[in-house]
Order: structure tokens, then C-alpha cells, then sequence
């Protein structure tokens, strides 16, 4: 299998993905319990058709210490005869020991390499991140202890709550369940305008079968039912609140709008209890939702990101701790709107031509140095005026450049108003959230235990992925990005 993967990547451009965590496993010299820190690194490749990452490895590391996990990532590419060359890019998240200047993870792999890596930090992370501090400014806690306490309320009178559900809505219908209150916004405001996208997306979302089951499709479901202010006309049900992970918001979400929707007839929250979850529901549906479900989309993400600015300014001036908490946090991960990233965006279907016209002109008139540093990306300062082609600068090359594209490129792209469809081919290869780093994670939680061996576990490791990415079937391994485009 080892030399399976290294005859498939051989002269690839890869992309590497690193997720570490604690874990406790027999040890194999001692007999003992232990726990030690592991660090799952694999690659994924734009030149690749195949949508999932390939496993390079699970390995046992020092510590989550920058260096430590640089040195496990060093022996797995010399293991693997990954030439320096061949790395171009690193997805992980945004957590010190991988984006400290000097010694992060990210910058210590670009150092051994001795060539500069693009930085494609998770952007489901760095929507936690944003979430978080939302969340801690709306309860003015910094842990999850008031909220979680109301869902364990809801929890608990679930098996009487939902036969109760179930028969009011078979004889009134949505008419005990609250909805969201379009009449308490100015028609055509700014929020009234975002209210309307978010529903629309999300109703063109489940026609589509964007996510066909499990919690994402529950929570567009539970999304689009609230704001949708009419009966809604599809088979909906409510399914029994599960458990609430520390690492994820997503079940915070569900539970919020759950108890958001319920709240008139479960009667479980206080007046100060329930105001709160309504301005969680508000935040949740309107962009929560939508920036969740778009996360996926490397050409989308510099636009998006900028769109989150203004719409988080626009929150600030009904909601100003709540709006100013985000934007701190918006301002400390412009990570795909630097001069690296922000050049993506000319593979976005959707730009303006205007806007890619001037992006390629800005181009032309900032050519690429001769060298590029190995140091952590320069995140810009972004404001109400900031456009995409006032983030395209000199170091913008080095994207084009390892997709291939010349100067004679750009100016074809500028005469012909068309970006060649090969460049944009390669964008959407990319990878922008670290899902399969979580998943290779959970794949050592689950089969560490199975051996004593560590070169048995690591080869068990590589049979089990490999099996499951036969088990998927095509509709479950798509992207996500394949169908949401297609309903922007």
C-alpha cells in the first residue's frame, strides 16, 4: 500500500493537512496504558480527480508543540520521498503551535522545505472562532455552561415534548411554533435583504439535496422552517436533540433553533433565557447558516469573507457588543483575503467582470518577485471600502505560478474577459476546510487499541480509510462546492 500512494503522488502538487490530539493507547514496549499526542497528517491534490485526502500516517509525536509536529511531518515526507518541490500549500488550523511566526508549525515545515507554502487555514475552524466569540458575548460567559444547562432541559422533556409536538402540528399545524418575525424588520433593510438570501439559499439548498442526511441537512431544515413564514410544504419532523461536542458549533445550532421553534409550547426557558436563544436564532439562520454551508468553496472565500465584513457591520449597528466582538474576530483571520489567497477569487463564477478585470490589471502591474519569504502570511486590515483587486499585490503570483499560469496568461484572461477553465479547474481541486484531518483523528480513536504494534496500527489505519473510501457512494462523495454553486 506504502508504495501504492508513492508511485500515485509522485510529481503531484500536494497539499498537506495536519490535525493533532491526545490520545490513550497500549503501549507497546511497556504493556501499559498511556496517552500520548498524535498527529494525523495527510495530502490531498489539485491535480488530482479524486475528492479525498490520502493518508500518509497517524503518528506519535512529542507534543502539540510547533516544532514537535514539523518534525513528525519532516519523517513522514522522507518516508514517503515527498520531494520539497511537490508541497505547495498547508491546511490546518488556526491554533498558535501552527500559525506562530516563529514557532509554528507552518512556518518551521516551510523552513526544512525551504520554499514558501500557502496557508489554507480550516475555515470551519475559523467560523468556531467567530462563533465562539459571538456566543461568549451574548451570554457574557466564556464556556457553554448557561446554554448547556437549557439544553438539558430539552433533552430531558424530549419523550413528552415530542408527542406533544406531533399533535399539535397535526391539528394546527405550524400555528404554536415560532417563526421568525419578518415584521420587526423594515422592508428592504439591509437585514430584511440578508433574511431573503439565507431563505432562499437555503430552500434551493434541500430541493437540491445538498446534504442528504445527518445534521447539516437538519439544520437548513430547521433553518428554512423558521424562516419560512407560510406552512411549510415538506415532511417536516423534529428528531431528538443529541449530544452537544465541545468541538463542533453545529450542535449548539441545532439545539438553539430547536428550542427557538419549540419555545411556546415547551415552555422551558425564562424570559431572559428565551431572549437570548432569539438573538442566537436570529444570528444562526441569517449568517450563521449560510456561512457554514459555503465554507467549502476556495474561489467563494475571498468574496465571502469580505461579504461577512459588511454584514457584520451591519449587525453591529443593531446589536453593537455582539458586532463588535465579530469584527475583532473577523479582523484577526483575514487568512484567505491576503495577497496569497485573495487571488482565488478570479476562478469565482460569480465576481463581477469589472471587479476581475481590475483584479487582473492590478496584477499586471505588480509582478512577481524574484523569491518569495517563508515567513506567516501578512493579514491586511479590511474596512467598508476595501475591494478584491485592493488585496492583490506582488506575492498574489505565487498561487498562479504553481497552477502554471504566466503573465501571458493574465493578459490573455484580461483581453478575452475569460479565465481559463483549466486555472479555475484547479482552484475548485483545492481544499479549504481540514474535515479529513478530523476524520483521520477519529480513525486513530476508534482503531489505536487494535494492536499493540505501531507498525500494525498504522498499516490497520491505512485499511480501514482506504475500505471506507470504497464504501462511499458517489452521491455522499461529491463535493459540496459541485452542488452549492449550483444553487447560488
Amino acid at each position: 500500500m506504502i508504495l501504492k500512494i508513492t508511485h500515485k503522488i509522485r510529481n503531484l502538487n500536494l497539499c498537506l493537512h495536519i490535525e493533532g490530539k491526545q490520545v490513550t493507547h497500549l503501549d507497546e514496549d511497556a504493556n501499559i496504558t498511556v496517552t500520548r499526542e498524535r498527529i494525523a497528517i495527510s495530502i490531498t491534490s489539485p491535480d488530482l480527480s479524486e475528492t479525498d485526502d490520502i493518508l500518509l500516517g497517524i503518528v506519535v509525536c512529542d507534543s502539540s508543540k510547533g516544532e514537535d509536529q514539523a518534525a513528525a511531518v519532516q519523517e513522514l515526507l522522507l518516508f514517503y520521498d515527498i520531494t520539497s518541490n511537490q508541497i505547495f500549500a498547508i491546511c490546518d488550523d488556526t491554533t498558535a503551535s501552527n500559525t506562530g511566526r516563529f514557532v509554528g508549525a507552518n512556518v518551521i515545515v516551510s523552513e526544512f522545505l525551504q520554499k514558501p507554502v500557502a496557508w489554507f487555514m480550516c475555515r470551519r475552524h475559523i467560523l468556531e472562532v467567530h462563533i465562539s466569540h459571538f456566543m461568549e458575548a451574548l451570554t457574557e460567559v466564556k464556556t457553554k455552561a448557561p446554554r448547556r444547562e437549557i439544553y438539558v432541559r430539552l433533552k430531558n422533556a424530549w419523550p413528552v415534548l415530542k408527542p406533544k409536538l406531533e399533535a399539535n402540528m397535526k391539528e394546527h399545524g405550524n400555528k404554536d411554533l415560532v417563526k421568525f418575525n419578518w415584521k420587526s424588520l423594515t422592508v428592504g433593510s439591509d437585514i430584511y435583504r440578508m433574511a431573503e438570501e439565507a431563505r432562499t439559499f437555503g430552500t434551493r439548498a434541500l430541493k437540491t439535496c445538498l446534504f442528504e442526511r445527518g445534521d447539516y441537512r437538519k439544520m437548513v431544515e430547521l433553518v428554512v422552517f423558521y424562516l419560512t413564514p407560510e406552512e411549510v410544504h415538506w415532511n417536516f419532523s423534529f428528531h431528538q436533540p443529541g449530544a452537544c461536542h465541545e468541538a463542533r458549533f453545529m450542535a449548539d445550532a441545532l439545539y438553539i433553533m430547536m428550542l427557538r421553534i419549540t419555545g411556546d409550547v415547551s415552555k422551558l426557558m425564562s424570559s431572559e433565557e428565551s431572549k437570548m436563544i432569539e438573538t442566537a436564532a436570529l444570528f444562526i439562520s441569517i449568517f450563521y447558516s449560510v456561512w457554514f454551508l459555503k465554507s467549502y468553496i476556495v474561489s467563494q472565500a475571498p468574496s465571502n469573507d469580505l461579504m461577512c465584513f459588511l454584514q457584520v457591520m451591519t449587525i453591529k449597528k443593531h446589536y453593537p457588543v455582539l458586532g463588535g466582538e465579530l469584527l475583532i474576530s473577523l479582523q484577526r483571520h483575514t487568512w484567505y483575503l491576503t495577497q496569497e489567497c485573495s487571488v482565488l477569487a478570479l476562478a469565482d463564477a460569480d465576481l463581477d467582470k469589472d471587479i476581475r478585470q481590475e483584479m487582473l490589471a492590478k496584477l499586471l502591474n505588480n509582478p512577481a518577485p524574484e523569491t518569495y519569504d517563508l515567513q506567516k502570511p501578512v493579514l491586511p486590515t479590511i474596512s467598508s471600502s476595501t475591494k478584491l483587486p485592493d488585496l492583490i499585490g506582488p506575492k498574489s503570483w505565487f498561487q498562479l505560478e504553481v497552477a502554471g499560469v504566466t503573465r501571458a496568461d493574465i493578459l490573455a484572461w484580461g483581453t478575452n474577459g475569460v479565465v481559463d477553465a483549466s486555472f479555475v479547474t484547479w482552484v475548485k481541486q483545492l481544499t479549504a476546510v481540514n474535515d479529513a484531518a478530523e476524520r483521520n483523528i477519529r480513525l486513530v480513536q476508534d482503531f489505536c487499541n487494535s494492536y499493540k504494534s505501531e507498525a500494525q496500527r498504522q498499516n490497520n489505519f491505512h485499511v480501514v480509510k482506504n475500505n471506507r473510501k470504497k464504501l462511499k457512494s458517489t452521491s455522499t462523495s461529491l463535493k459540496p462546492w459541485l452542488k452549492i454553486e449550483n444553487i447560488n
